[in-house]
């Protein structure tokens, strides 16, 4: 069984598949939204970005602007 059909509800966000721009303090970063999840924190975007160790990063749905 897949990640998607295992979770599909973090497949069928409205952002799933849009282009966005994340501002951080860090700096800004863009990319396309994969999944969205809940978690205890609110709802976090998953855009396939890893940190230097190579751990998934996830953002804030709240720090994600839409980008054409």
């Amino acid at each position: 069984m897949t990640h998607k059909e295992q979770y599909p509800e973090q497949y069928r966000h409205p952002m799933v598949g849009k282009k966005v721009r994340v501002t951080l303090k860090s700096g800004e970063i863009e990319g396309t939204v994969l999944r969205v999840m809940n978690t205890q924190w609110g709802q976090l975007v998953d855009l396939g970005t890893k940190d230097d160790d190579g751990n998934p990063l996830a953002y804030g749905v709240w720090d994600c602007e839409e980008i054409a």
